[in-house]
């Protein structure tokens, strides 16, 4: 029994969670850690139009619009396929504890994962490399705040211990660099650590206006490669640029880059 299968770790954050934490212009070599943890852009000018708020049906069509590094489309996934993803990267099982007590509640909070706001994802790549994206609108200030509470979970929850059915995982963040656009952006290894050993999972947030994009994927060593962190990010880059079109780009993910 693998753990992180059962327990269901936010895939970011951070970060994940789509959790910590990049986002420096241009991808830097494996395992370099960027002196700071955030790219932000700067803010909107007084009597700018407010940030769009995308439909689900558009949403679906922004993650839909991306295509894989061997050129295949992206498959979006149904309504119980997103509750299913949603469910894993919140912790949503209520037998999932932690230690310390408060990592929980923070961990949960960075997942960018709560079935009242609108979300589309999708899967691009084979099954053995595959990736998860998923597109959100939220014009509330939960996804916002989320950005910043992954600051908290690197501070205060890397390391800590997840606690699911008598067993127990360690899990920690490690930050990256990444190429990633829109406003704010973070992206981070997350290792999840059980008795059949450590198990690692590349995961990236970036927001724009009130459209919020993650993306995670799992690597096989704690030191994501150039190409790795390269895909991920030209995934969740087409999101972002699509949503300033009106149709999104059927094929540009950046990864060429």
């Amino acid at each position: 029994m693998r753990f992180p299968r059962r327990v269901g770790i936010p895939a970011l954050a951070a970060g994940v969670l789509i959790l910590p934490m990049t986002g420096c212009a241009g991808a830097a070599a494996p395992g370099a850690v960027p002196t700071d943890a955030w790219t932000i852009s700067p803010g909107p000018t007084a009597g700018a139009t407010p940030a769009a708020v995308y439909s689900v049906a558009r949403l679906r069509a922004l993650v839909g619009s991306v295509r894989a590094v061997d050129g295949l489309a992206a498959s979006v996934v149904d309504d119980s396929q997103l509750k299913m993803i949603q469910g894993i990267q919140s912790l949503g099982s209520s037998m999932v504890t932690t230690e310390p007590a408060e990592c929980l509640d923070l961990l949960r909070a960075g997942s960018f994962s709560d079935d009242r706001i609108p979300t589309a994802a999708a899967l691009l790549g084979p099954p053995a490399g595959r990736s998860t994206i998923t597109a959100s609108s939220d014009d509330s200030g939960l996804y916002w705040q989320g950005m910043y509470n992954l600051d908290r979970v690197r501070a205060r929850c890397s390391p800590s211990t997840l606690i699911f059915d008598g067993q127990s995982a360690r899990y920690e963040l490690s930050p990256v660099l990444a190429d990633l656009h829109g406003r704010k952006a973070t992206a981070n290894v997350q290792t999840i650590t059980d008795q059949n050993g450590p198990h690692y999972t590349l995961a990236m947030v970036a927001m724009t206006g009130n459209l919020f994009v993650t993306g995670s994927k799992t690597i096989p060593a704690a030191r994501p490669t150039d190409a790795e962190v390269k895909e991920l990010s030209g995934y969740i880059n087409a999101v972002i640029d699509g949503a300033g079109t009106a149709i999104p780009p059927a094929a540009a993910t950046g990864t060429n880059a």
